[in-house]
Parts: C-alpha cells; sequence; structure tokens
C-alpha cells in the first residue's frame, strides 16, 4: 500500500470471518480467527482509506491473538449485495496506485 509502513502478517481473535463478494473477500464478524498484513499508516492517508471504503466498509477496532488492537474495514453491507464491487475494485486500484 502506498504510503504505508509494513509491519507484518498477523491475526485476529477468533470473532471474524472473511466474507467473500465477488471476487474479493471482506472482514465480517463471525467464529474464526483472520489473518492479514498489518501496516502502519499516517493520519492523513488514513482520513484518505475512511473516504475510499466508506460505502463498503466501516474502519473498526479488531483485537489480534497478541493481545494488540488494531484499526480493520469491515464490511457494513449484504455480501450478497454485489453491485458496488465494481466501484469499489476501481477506487482500490486508484489508491494502491496500480
Amino acid at each position: 500500500m502506498l504510503g504505508a509502513t509494513f509491519l507484518g502478517v498477523t491475526s485476529t481473535v477468533p470473532l471474524y470471518r472473511l466474507a467473500p463478494i465477488r471476487d474479493f473477500h471482506g472482514l465480517a464478524n463471525g467464529t474464526e480467527s483472520v489473518e492479514g498484513e498489518l501496516f502502519e499508516v499516517s493520519a492523513e492517508k488514513l482520513l484518505e482509506l475512511d473516504d475510499w471504503e466508506y460505502d463498503i466498509f466501516a474502519r473498526q477496532v479488531v483485537q489480534l491473538v497478541d493481545g494488540h488492537l488494531a484499526d480493520a474495514y469491515m464490511l457494513v453491507i449484504d455480501p450478497m449485495a454485489s453491485r458496488v464491487v465494481a466501484r469499489w475494485s476501481r477506487r482500490a486500484a486508484d489508491l494502491l496506485g496500480l
């Protein structure tokens, strides 16, 4: 991710799941531990991500297996409502510089 520092791979406590939406997955409430990448981002970049993610995801605090807390973007839409996927994918590519 442009403008972010990769901190490593970690996992959540088993309170989440990856919910499929067409060709990607989003973090949702559940009963599984989810592995993911942890990045440090500036306050400015975090606000950009908030604006970019607003229609599909909401930033929430998740608990990691090591006891730390981290911000994560969790799904706020029904995974079956896939009409927003194309817009999300284009915005994701723009933000990531793809």
